[in-house]
């Protein structure tokens, strides 16, 4: 009955503004989670995160005046870390509509290097990578004195620095989705 009395109250301005949000609310698929409401497993991982990128803002200036490798080490680590906090978590936090049309075209470079990436270390038949890249095969006859063993080859003169390069990255990749 007081709901009732609550709509007959409520102006019909107020009631269309909530209908609309109500609307667009599940539309969006995003349902609000109130930070009162978030378990304590959520509430730790949201802190190492949030402390995690804190950290890696103060950390990451000294890397580039040093050449050492654990000071990028460090850094891999730390966003390793988080991101194992984000997967742990129950409720992992929502982007917003606008906000996902926003990084659409983003989203889509991204998995589209990775997928040049692994193309580029997929092993291929010898046949088929000197049509597709005789440059590449060429260099592999000058550089490898007796090719003819060698049934497969990939685009990458040398897969395992490609693969060492991804893996040195890939973090930084995985930082800026933990930021957003």
């Amino acid at each position: 009955m007081s709901e009732r009395n609550n709509s007959e109250i409520m102006s019909p301005e107020k009631r269309r503004k909530l209908e609309e949000l109500e609307l667009a609310r599940k539309k969006s698929e995003h349902i609000p989670v109130h930070p009162g409401s978030l378990t304590k497993r959520d509430r730790v991982c949201r802190k190492i995160i949030e402390w995690g990128i804190l950290g890696l803002i103060v950390w990451s200036p000294l890397p580039a005046a040093s050449v050492y490798e654990w000071s990028i080490l460090v850094i891999q680590l730390v966003v390793f870390v988080m991101l194992g906090a984000y997967l742990f978590m129950k409720h992992k936090p929502q982007n917003k509509t606008h906000l996902l049309s926003a990084l659409k075209w983003p989203k889509y470079l991204f998995f589209g290097l990775f997928g040049l990436i692994c193309i580029q270390l997929i092993p291929l038949p010898n046949f088929l990578l000197k049509l597709l890249s005789p440059k590449t095969h060429f260099y592999r006859e000058y550089l490898v004195p007796d090719i003819s063993g060698i049934k497969f080859g990939s685009f990458s003169l040398i897969p395992s620095n490609t693969f060492r390069e991804v893996l040195s990255f890939l973090p930084y990749f995985i930082l800026g989705f933990l930021i957003i």
